[in-house]
């Protein structure tokens, strides 16, 4: 074996003890991400009730509950910190898995220096001042009517006519599943007075200098629109594109501005409370189980900040559509990977 390859075993003999929660038996073939079998080696790693893993070459016999195709020294990145198995797994993909993908996570966990555990659920509406203190205990709060009702309709009916003109002229950026309903449209500031009106906002000017910078920067705007037929994104934190992971401050605070009345069943966003505690990550990003949904009326604001785990819900009703407007704030030191803001674009 090559030495990439050895020093992989001997991370995973290593944390043997930890691996002994994986549940079943997991097959970790060394050939790279792409789901293909090849001439490199593999380690087969059975869980146990109690004691740790069985780390073996050879197969105990069975059907593996998951295969995991990776790069060795992935192995050895993930175990020094160097990158965190969520965004390894769904935003970079680079490891492959067939089977049980939950597995896929509780290898990484295992392996990491940090600690996981996992989330449990709460709900609750705020004004301003209790919105500080819950975003600090839970990672996110609700303001009630916090679009007035004459700035509501502004908004709704910019956003209508913007997310149709994009349509007409084959501009709709689209996802949400195999079949792509949902429709996402950015650059908000260059697409009508009413969103930069919202940049005024007594919630913008109270709630993010207190929660990361007070010379925080604008690092995203956009309009996210769930239509039916959509499918629940994969669960993610809005600094998991930060490699090695940063879990002990947040880098952000994002603003969901509810322009309809938003529910289970027309594309809520799901949330993890208290997810954003440094050692806190979902243990499968597909399973939503102990998550609840961020529901409100039209007008709500729900604000959290970039460590919390969350996902669009799916849209399973037959009509209608779920429109809300997202503005991501940054720590002045944050720069994007690439500038938005220079491509200005209005269609009218």
């Amino acid at each position: 074996m090559d030495p990439s390859t050895l020093a992989a075993i001997a991370v995973l003999h290593a944390h043997a003890e930890k691996l002994g929660r994986l549940d079943g038996l997991l097959r970790i073939h060394f050939g790279g991400p792409a789901k293909e079998e090849t001439d490199a080696a593999s380690l087969y790693v059975q869980g146990r009730s109690t004691g740790p893993a069985s780390i073996t070459t050879e197969s105990p016999g069975g059907e593996p509950d998951c295969t995991v195709f990776v790069d060795p020294t992935m192995i050895t990145r993930l175990a020094l910190g160097h990158i965190e198995v969520r965004f390894a797994t769904f935003s970079e993909r680079r490891i492959g898995s067939i089977g049980k993908a939950s597995m896929v996570l509780q290898l990484g966990d295992a392996i990491a220096p940090k600690a996981v555990v996992h989330p449990a659920a709460l709900d609750t509406l705020a004004d301003m001042d209790q919105a500080l203190r819950d975003i600090k205990t839970h990672g996110y709060a609700f303001i009630a009517d916090a679009l007035p009702l004459a700035q509501l309709e502004g908004l709704q009916r910019r956003t209508n006519e913007q997310a149709q003109a994009e349509r007409e002229l084959d501009y709709a950026v689209r996802d949400g599943g195999p079949t792509k309903p949902n429709q996402r449209f950015y650059n908000l500031i260059s697409k009508g007075d009413e969103y930069i009106e919202l940049l005024n906002h007594p919630i913008i000017e109270k709630l993010v200098p207190a929660v990361i910078d007070e010379n925080f920067l604008l690092y995203s705007y956009s309009v996210n629109i769930a239509a039916p037929g959509s499918t629940s994104m994969a669960l993610h934190c809005d600094q998991i594109t930060l490699q090695p992971p940063i879990r002990e401050f947040p880098l952000g605070l994002n603003i969901m501005w509810f322009l309809t009345d938003v529910t289970e069943s027309n594309g809520g966003t799901r949330v993890y409370p208290a997810s954003h505690k440094p050692e806190v990550a979902p243990a499968d990003l597909y399973d939503t189980a102990g998550s609840i949904f961020a529901s409100g009326p039209a007008g709500t604001a729900l604000v959290f900040e970039s460590r919390l785990w969350h996902a669009t819900g799916p849209n399973v009703e037959l009509s209608g559509t779920r429109p809300v407007i997202l503005s991501f704030f940054v720590r002045s030191f944050v720069v994007g990977s690439f500038q938005k803001f220079p491509l200005l674009r209005s269609l009218m």
